[in-house]
């Protein structure tokens, strides 16, 4: 090009270099085409390349924020707490308690926030199997981001659900497989949640209690407000007695108080949160 001195060759030769080094530095095989483009052009696509940078940041931690800080996804889920029932095997005491739980609940409430079991928010089943996502659950930031459509149904669902309740029987001085794998298919969603604990056993399921009150805290960081203990009598566990949900055996009489002073706690909670 005429006109142009030695000097003003090297400059621009050194401003390609200093440019094609930004942002190809990883792909030596990309830098021959890059030198061949004019500066102006190159600074450009860098000037793109950064944008690109700065927007897909900024959409990443705005759907960890959503996750983290926001406990509603879904306004319509967001007045049901979630009840997880721990059990499934088949004739169990579990079924008849929730139905007892919930009615306690909503009689203690007296506003729109209900008790509902956590399988009904859910248009899947519950996924009761093992952890397989390839991708640990402590590194996803939105539902969509779980290869498994259980896993992200499951995710939505404990993300719109204000307050968490928890009903477990305790096996063999801990608790059921399947409550642990539901818990650790999730991670961000439970941070900060309100949970009541309750368990039942032959004395309470008082070792239950104690492990999950660890993982609930202090692996998931959730709120644990409160834990009731409930023993259910010998026949309700090597006989064919069960709780009902129909019709309440007279032994839970004592339980009441104590129940509905933890939804009461979790309600607070709930309140105070939002």
């Amino acid at each position: 090009m005429p006109g142009r001195s030695l000097f003003d060759i090297r400059v621009e030769k050194q401003v390609k270099m200093a440019l094609t080094d930004m942002i190809l530095s990883p792909y030596a095989a990309a830098k021959d085409v890059a030198q061949s483009m004019n500066p102006v052009m190159l600074a450009a696509l860098v000037a793109v390349v950064v944008v690109v940078n700065v927007v897909a940041a900024k959409s990443w931690q705005a759907r960890r924020s959503r996750l983290e800080y926001s406990p509603l996804l879904s306004l319509s889920a967001s007045s049901s707490v979630a009840l997880i029932t721990a059990s499934v095997r088949t004739s169990n005491n579990g079924d008849g308690l929730a139905s007892w739980l919930m009615s306690r609940f909503n009689t203690v409430s007296k506003s729109d926030t209900k008790l509902v079991l956590a399988s009904k928010l859910l248009d899947l089943p519950l996924p009761y199997g093992p952890v397989a996502d390839p991708v640990i659950a402590a590194a996803i930031g939105s539902p969509q981001e779980y290869a498994d459509p259980a896993v992200q149904g499951w995710s939505r669902a404990i993300s719109a659900t204000p307050a968490i309740v928890i009903l477990t029987p305790q096996y063999n001085w801990g608790y059921p497989g399947q409550l642990k794998n539901l818990l650790d298919h999730l991670y961000t969603e439970w941070k900060g949640k309100p949970v009541v604990l309750v368990t039942y056993g032959g004395h309470g399921g008082s070792k239950c209690a104690e492990q999950l009150q660890v993982v609930l805290s202090g692996g998931l960081h959730m709120n644990v407000v409160a834990q009731v203990g409930i023993t259910l009598p010998m026949e309700f566990i090597r006989n064919t007695d069960r709780v009902e949900g129909t019709d309440a055996p007279s032994f839970l009489t004592e339980y009441e108080a104590q129940v509905d002073d933890a939804f009461a706690q979790l309600l607070k909670a709930i309140h105070k949160d939002n």
